[in-house]
């Protein structure tokens, strides 16, 4: 599954989906939800889980957008270093801390993505060059 199966487009904005497995896992008591690849270590513990494992998710996300591949566990680091936005990868960085109670909520998270949106030229500037 590929990150835009995660992407949609709604009133021309791309909003993202599939961020809300810490609640179903407290309703079906279902173990590790959704790819490996884009779960919170603590995943693996229902005891353990919160929203902070959305964060780490969304940092995962993150990576693949940013580079157009498959952030394998391996990879991560090789593929952050590869993105020239240090902005985006302060970003990652904090969405990915292995440890969830060091891991920001994803409140901490949306001003710093508010404040990129905010300073990233739109499409509709393109076309007018």
């Amino acid at each position: 599954m590929s990150f835009y199966s995660k992407v949609v487009m709604c009133g021309g904005t791309a909003k993202l989906a599939d961020f809300g497995t810490v609640n179903i896992l407290r309703q079906l008591d279902t173990v590790m939800p959704g790819n490996l690849i884009y779960a919170a270590p603590e995943a693996i513990d229902p005891s353990q889980q919160s929203t902070k494992m959305d964060v780490f998710s969304f940092g995962i996300l993150l990576i693949e957008m940013c580079t157009g591949r498959f952030p394998e566990v391996d990879a991560r680091n090789p593929l952050i270093a590869q993105i020239k936005d240090r902005s985006f990868v302060k970003i990652i960085r904090k969405c990915i801390i292995y440890n969830k109670d060091k891991r920001p909520e994803m409140a901490e998270i949306l001003p710093e993505l508010d404040y990129l949106s905010a300073k990233t030229p739109r499409i509709e500037e393109f076309s007018s060059l």
